[in-house]
């Protein structure tokens, strides 16, 4: 029901609808242009079209005191998101796996390992 009420009212308003004055000829003779009136200069003015130097510098202010704001507010941010440092405990975290510090007796068992190794390069060499 509405499909054929939109069609109809489509209809209607293309049926009814006038072209506009300036597409009755198309390829008439173009219309003379109107004159225009010169303006006349302002002298009451004197404005050089130049930014004073105090606007600068108030427009300069509120640059540095908004990135300030902005960079405040984003370190603000960072420090809430970021995740805390537990300083105390073990350095090396347990099951992950990682190297622990070396012992005096494992440092003394890879001393003679790489002694032997060199050896045997030396041994080779021959």
């Amino acid at each position: 029901m509405t499909r054929r009420l939109a069609t109809l009212t489509t209809l209607l308003v293309l049926a009814f609808a006038a072209p506009a004055a300036a597409q009755s000829g198309a390829f008439g003779p173009l219309p003379a242009p109107q004159p225009t009136a010169t303006p006349t200069p302002d002298t009451a003015t004197t404005d050089t079209g130049e930014t004073g130097q105090r606007t600068l510098f108030i427009i300069l202010g509120a640059l540095v005191v908004g990135f300030g704001v902005m960079g405040v507010m984003i370190l603000r941010d960072a420090r809430h998101k970021a995740p805390e440092v537990v300083m105390a405990g073990p350095t090396v975290p347990e099951g992950t796996g990682a190297r622990k510090p070396h012992t005096a007796a494992a440092k003394k068992k890879m001393r003679q390992k790489t002694r032997a190794q060199k050896q045997a390069r030396k041994a080779h060499r021959r």
